[in-house]
């Protein structure tokens, strides 16, 4: 675990000067070391090779670092409704109601417990274990959105709805 070493001495709240490039981009933060570990872990799990977390694999590619929790709501569930057009363009069934995204995520929430234990045994302080627990609230989360519903959303598309259908007056 030569990440858990890396915070193996940083504490949830710890102030730390977060330094991140990405490609053309740099982002600079002062923040706490859970939500900057919170970040690198995102990346670092969904780039790796677990299974289970295969679903997230394009996120990894267009990586944002300290998102909103909006974002965070936003980008997986935009991700997967691409992946299944793709499915639809390979003569699969797509999923537009989500039900396997949301099996993904509960999946995901035994992926980030287990994590936790190990990071538990691992680390003296707590940073790197509270950031897991922060990406499974999300993981919690989503499922729980798509749940309710994503109208919450649907004002940002209003220009793809009224090209197809007109506003009633």
């Amino acid at each position: 675990m030569q990440i858990a070493d890396s915070f193996d001495t940083l504490a949830s709240y710890d102030e730390v000067d977060l330094h991140i490039e990405i490609d053309d981009k740099t982002i600079v933060k002062k923040t706490t070391a859970q939500r900057g570990i919170q970040s690198l872990m995102g990346l670092v799990l969904t780039a790796g090779g677990c299974p289970e977390l295969a679903f997230l694999r394009p996120m990894a590619r267009f990586h944002r670092p300290l998102q909103t929790s909006e974002e965070g709501f936003y980008r997986p569930i935009s991700i997967y409704l691409l992946a299944q057009y793709f499915v639809y363009k390979h003569g699969g069934q797509p999923d537009f109601e989500l039900n396997h995204l949301k099996t993904h995520y509960e999946h995901l929430q035994i992926v980030n417990a287990s994590l936790a234990r190990r990071l538990r045994a691992a680390t003296h302080e707590d940073a790197a274990i509270n950031a897991i627990i922060l990406l499974d609230m999300s993981a919690e989360y989503i499922p729980e959105m798509i749940e309710r519903s994503l109208a919450e959303l649907e004002y940002l598309f209003e220009g793809y709805l009224y090209s197809i259908v007109p506003p009633v007056p």
